[in-house]
């Protein structure tokens, strides 16, 4: 698969455990991003630190090199799972009922806690793996382009 304009994105993967060798679903989005033609920025593992982590994303959605910034990790039970927490306030637009269009399709593959979605700067953000993948296979039907 191509795209007519591919996009420079940025993987974050928060987690207090993981590490370049362990970090599968870093791994597996730059796999993802790249099988559909776009180009990896950069891949950066952060710890589960609300002010790290929204200091991260904000510095690369401020880069104009950075066309996307997907995260991974972070969205489960515990208290030190803070993605959502972390970049909510970055979001320009929340997109109500989008990440509820989904509920049934993630349920079906993994639990996730959090799954909210939302834009900053023209951006869709998410926060796991199997959600990027349904949002890109069904956005469309969605009305999202």
């Amino acid at each position: 698969m191509s795209v007519e304009t591919p996009l420079s994105i940025a993987v974050v993967t928060v987690s207090d455990t993981r590490t370049e060798e362990t970090d599968k679903s870093g791994s597996a989005l730059i796999g993802f991003l790249q099988e559909a033609g776009h180009k990896l920025h950069s891949k950066i593992i952060v710890k589960d630190e609300i002010k790290d982590l929204r200091s991260l994303v904000s510095t690369h959605i401020s880069d104009p090199e950075v066309h996307a910034v997907l995260t991974t990790g972070g969205t489960g039970f515990t208290k030190r799972d803070n993605t959502q927490e972390a970049i909510q306030p970055l979001f320009e637009t929340d997109i109500d009922g989008f990440g509820n269009y989904f509920a049934n399709y993630l349920m079906k593959k993994l639990v996730v806690r959090q799954s909210n979605p939302g834009f900053s700067l023209g951006w869709l953000m998410a926060q796991s793996f199997s959600a990027y993948r349904a949002r890109l296979e069904h956005a469309p039907r969605a009305g999202i382009k």
